[in-house]
């Protein structure tokens, strides 16, 4: 084994605020950041093809984990030794990338008491805007729109926040079909079912700034969200909420700028879209700047 195999071994990668080691993450380079020493809390990863004897029902509780996951995969977290261990036929950087990392990620976390959404995010006026959508709401393909807009994205299908910081997601974004006119480059994934978009590596994390609930419509308008009802629209899309957590950091996240996002469903006008988006948040962001 080269020695910048050795040294990638041991430095680790980060992910969701998490510093994932071991050899059975060696590969995922295009997917991952490179851990610095003091990235995030160690997560041991290791992968055994002989699933283990049948211990009872899928389960997530305070200190253990066993999960089914696709493909008659089986997945074991155990969070005193956080470690981590997949067991079946050997994941490929692609697919542990999304969306094996997944569950990991939404436990560990949630283990560590942070805030994880069903949400994306991205960055401007050096600040993550959460992106929440329920299904086919198009919040992968907004994100694609804004990524090729040149616009650093944070994170596709979960959003995990400490209440100051969005932790850096996959460096790639998948979609069920092409965005028309999209210029990034596109590659098939996850067997042909996904178009995956590749995105750039950047800082593990971001300051908050602020939450973009999307939903569709006749015109493209941002219409702000009261505070009185932001609380109860963030509860609705976070993951695991057995798991106990601070709830200082839901409120602190409920104190947030928030606008509901309406917009036709032709993507004809999605750099528009885009580009109202980023004026609106970047032009809330100053605004507070400049009140404290």
């Amino acid at each position: 084994m080269s020695f910048d195999r050795l040294s990638s071994m041991y430095a680790g990668h980060a992910v969701y605020g998490l510093r994932l080691e071991g050899p059975a993450i060696v590969d995922v380079s295009p997917f991952f950041l490179l851990a610095s020493p003091e990235t995030g809390p160690r997560i041991s990863v290791r992968y055994e093809a002989t699933r283990p004897a049948y211990t009872g029902a899928p389960y997530v509780d305070e200190v253990g984990a066993e999960l089914d996951l696709p493909e008659e995969r089986w997945l074991q977290l155990d969070r005193s030794r956080s470690e981590a261990a997949y067991f079946g036929s050997l994941l490929t950087p692609d697919q542990l990338a999304h969306p094996y990392v997944g569950p990991l990620a939404i436990i560990f976390n949630r283990w560590l008491g942070r805030e994880v959404f069903h949400a994306g995010a991205f960055v401007a006026d050096e600040r993550a805007w959460v992106v929440v959508g329920q299904r086919e709401a198009g919040k992968s393909s907004l994100l694609a729109a804004i990524a090729d807009n040149g616009i650093d994205v944070l994170a596709d299908d979960i959003s995990v926040t400490d209440g100051e910081q969005i932790f850096t997601g996959p460096r790639c974004l998948d979609l069920r079909q092409p965005l028309p006119g999209i210029r990034m480059s596109l590659s098939r994934a996850r067997d042909d079912t996904r178009w995956r978009l590749l995105l750039p590596h950047g800082p593990a994390s971001c300051p908050v700034g602020g939450w973009l609930f999307l939903r569709w419509g006749d015109e493209l308008s941002l219409t702000p969200v009261p505070a009185s009802k932001l609380l109860r629209r963030l509860a609705r899309h976070r993951l695991r909420t057995h798991l106990q957590s601070d709830p200082s950091i839901l409120l602190a996240l409920a104190n947030r700028p928030a606008w509901v996002v309406t917009r036709p469903r032709s993507w004809a006008g999605v750099d528009g879209t885009v580009a109202a988006i980023v004026s609106t948040v970047a032009a809330a962001h100053r605004s507070t700047s400049d009140v404290g």
